[in-house]
């Protein structure tokens, strides 16, 4: 496998905006090496849906190279990907539209006699699609999402990350509630999310985002965020096809948060 430093994944903003279950840092990484495997074989997925990955690559990916439980903590990432959680208001592979239905990312994964250095992960087939270059995705390097020394740092990049070529006045202004759902954090105070993400912020310094400032307004309770980012040459076509994606999904989010508000209150 080439260098992990130079591997992409178009991650769906699913995944980035909170719709998923809280897991540990290490399981979002492990997520991540996952997300990069269904990707460089979309043209030619297994039929099971079952992916045979080594446990030398896994352990790079993840970021695992100078600790000696790499291998219990691989096992418990994928324990916890293994773990169901609810989709709400979800339409499947097959069409098939629930109002609710519980779902896990892995269906099975474990190691065959004989097979010692790989494991067979099997992921469930509505997510394959969802992990398939499609829709709104935010385009991202192993070199900076598997940076992170805590989940939240990698939460908060990965959706800033989602909204970068966006500008400042069209960058959405975001509640507790709205951050807390992206972080799983039950924060009721301004100053208390603040304070995680000013740890954040701190963390993602060294990244392709730049000069990171949490804008507030005290009056209407609510976070704004205002920063650059660096705009290689090889992001730069990614950026500019997934940009009508970015500025599509926030229009239909203002235009949903109008009608809304309209709605006449209980």
């Amino acid at each position: 496998m080439k260098n992990t430093d130079n591997l992409t994944i178009h991650k769906n903003n699913f995944f980035i905006k909170g719709k998923i279950k809280e897991y540990s840092l290490n399981t979002l990484k492990c997520l991540n090496a996952i997300y990069y495997y269904v990707q460089i074989n979309k043209n030619n997925l297994p039929k099971d849906n079952i992916f045979n990955i080594q446990i030398s690559e896994l352990r790079r990916m993840m970021k695992l190279e100078k600790t000696s439980e790499y291998s219990n903590i691989i096992n418990d990432s994928l324990l916890q990907l293994q773990e169901p959680f609810t989709r709400f208001n979800y339409i499947d592979k097959d069409g098939v539209e629930w109002e609710k239905k519980n779902i896990n990312i892995i269906r099975e994964s474990g190691i065959k006699k004989g097979y010692a250095h790989s494991y067979d992960i099997e992921i469930h087939p509505d997510f394959v699609e969802i992990m398939k270059v499609k829709g709104d995705w935010t385009e991202l390097t192993f070199q900076n999402a598997q940076s992170f020394r805590s989940k939240n740092s990698m939460k908060l990049y990965e959706y800033l990350s989602s909204l970068k070529t966006l500008p400042l006045e069209r960058k959405p202004h975001l509640t507790l509630d709205d951050l807390n759902a992206i972080f799983h954090s039950k924060h009721k105070y301004m100053s208390k999310m603040l304070e995680l993400i000013d740890r954040c912020i701190e963390d993602i310094k060294g990244t392709d985002l730049t000069n990171i400032e949490c804008i507030t307004d005290k009056y209407n309770k609510t976070f704004r965020f205002k920063y650059g980012y660096k705009d290689t040459s090889k992001q730069k076509e990614a950026i500019r096809i997934n940009k009508k994606h970015q500025q599509k999904s926030v229009e239909e989010e203002e235009i949903m948060n109008s009608f809304l508000n309209k709605l006449p209150q209980n």
